[in-house]
């Protein structure tokens, strides 16, 4: 379920039906947001767009021997990234999910994918236009549950603004550049995940690890990022999401900082809410499905000892 490059070739391209979404204003959305911010906030990168996309309205199908295609553009112009929230989503087996845009392809999402919620988000994916693309055994056709309701319209940045934060170190750097604090972490950097909720907001979590040191995926972030039991499914996280270059602190994100590069290639899609604890600022969470193998994560450990530790202490996020 990796990006890579992909370019459809401009004679299927020109068939392909476009669904414009109404016109943004990014400046006017990024100021009320800015305006909005306090600590203990969410930060909210996207506006979402809602529609009522269904193969059986929209696109159009095509045949490929025994595999039925359908294919629809979905533009929104001015957006920094674009992300889709499918309302209903349950694929027979044998169907395939992709999304494409000029720089990035993701999926296959399958009938693997399927949840009793019966809902699919799905992740970042850059550009302002995106092409959703369905591959399903004819035979099986009539089966595809597919109900798109939400387009997020990015008009942040996130990928630059927001998931790498100013002025912290990046996990990437060590000795070698000055920051020998990181180099004693390493394993539980890889416990962090960056995700996005509803695909509007941003925060970041950790996987903890349970007694049993069984590899239940548990996952631990912030009463404050307000996930719960109704918007868990819309989970999307981005496992060691880094930049491959260690940033100059100093700079601030000013205007001679240089950009960030993380992938979103690694990634979990939906959880389980299972607890808030507002006096600790705890929510605990439960990925739907194993971590992905890409990620090499690690699970976090604890202690429930009462006496504070007086090492050096960090935050990873």
């Amino acid at each position: 379920v990796a990006p890579a490059q992909y370019a459809l070739p401009a004679d299927k391209l020109a068939d392909v039906p476009v669904e414009t979404m109404p016109a943004q204003d990014n400046a006017a959305l990024l100021a009320e947001e800015e305006a909005a911010r306090k600590p203990g906030r969410p930060e909210t990168f996207a506006v979402t767009i809602p529609t009522t996309i269904r193969p059986a309205t929209h696109g159009n199908w095509a045949e490929d021997g025994n595999t039925s295609v359908w294919r629809t553009l979905i533009s929104s112009p001015g957006a920094r990234t674009l992300n889709l929230g499918f309302s209903e989503y349950n694929l027979p087996e044998g169907g395939e999910l992709y999304l494409f845009s000029s720089e990035e392809r993701f999926g296959p999402f399958t009938a693997a994918d399927n949840e009793d919620h019966n809902q699919l988000w799905t992740p970042l994916v850059e550009g302002d236009e995106l092409m959703i693309e369905l591959r399903v055994p004819t035979a099986v056709k009539n089966k595809v549950q597919l109900y798109l309701t939400a387009v997020n319209h990015d008009f942040v940045d996130v990928r630059n603004k927001l998931l790498p934060q100013e002025c912290n170190i990046d996990v990437v750097c060590s000795a070698d550049d000055g920051y020998g604090i990181v180099d004693n972490y390493r394993d539980i950097i890889r416990s962090v995940a960056a995700y996005t909720i509803g695909e509007r907001n941003v925060c970041t979590g950790f996987l903890v690890n349970n007694v049993n040191q069984d590899g239940t995926p548990f996952y631990m972030t912030a009463a404050h990022c307000g996930v719960g039991a109704g918007n868990a499914p819309q989970l999307v996280a981005y496992w060691n999401y880094e930049n491959s270059f260690c940033r100059d602190v100093n700079l601030g994100g000013g205007p001679d900082s240089p950009g960030s590069d993380g992938s979103r290639s690694t990634f979990n899609t939906g959880a389980s809410w299972l607890a808030t604890y507002g006096p600790s600022v705890m929510t605990s969470l439960l990925f739907e499905d194993p971590i992905n193998p890409a990620a090499n994560a690690f699970f976090a450990g604890w202690s429930a000892e009462a006496e504070v530790p007086t090492d050096t202490m960090i935050a990873v996020h």
